[in-house]
């Protein structure tokens, strides 16, 4: 993932970031920091009730 994250930015409410296709190793990269992405802004309850996917 090194590099593949160019920059993220966000307020409060709402985060983004982006991402170079060209550096991420597949889709399964991208997936992986989605979900990281998301955990972090999350609410707990939500993110607590969240199954681990399946290889993880």
């Amino acid at each position: 993932m090194p590099g593949a994250v160019v920059e993220g930015i966000g307020t409060r409410d709402h985060a983004r970031f982006r991402v170079r296709p060209a550096a991420l190793d597949g889709v399964a990269e991208l997936r992986a920091i989605l979900i990281d992405s998301w955990l972090q802004a999350a609410p707990g309850r939500l993110a607590a009730a969240r199954p681990e996917p399946a290889g993880r």
